[in-house]
């Protein structure tokens, strides 16, 4: 139950993580993202995913 109350607050900061500067934040974000869809009701996790798909950018090195 615990952990269940803060999973709204962990998504939302793994979701702003995605608008990191820093690829490799951005990587580990993504993939906690994933970890947690099987447990998010609200669809937040596939929401923010899908988002920062459609929105990625590359690195100046064009890098991902």
């Amino acid at each position: 139950p615990a952990a269940a109350a803060t999973l709204p607050s962990a998504m939302a900061g793994l979701i702003s993580m995605l608008e990191d500067d820093d690829r490799y934040n951005r990587a580990f974000a993504s993939v906690a993202l994933r970890q947690i869809i099987p447990l998010d009701k609200s669809g937040q996790a596939v929401e923010g995913l899908t988002h920062f798909l459609l929105t990625s950018r590359f690195d100046s090195d064009g890098v991902f």
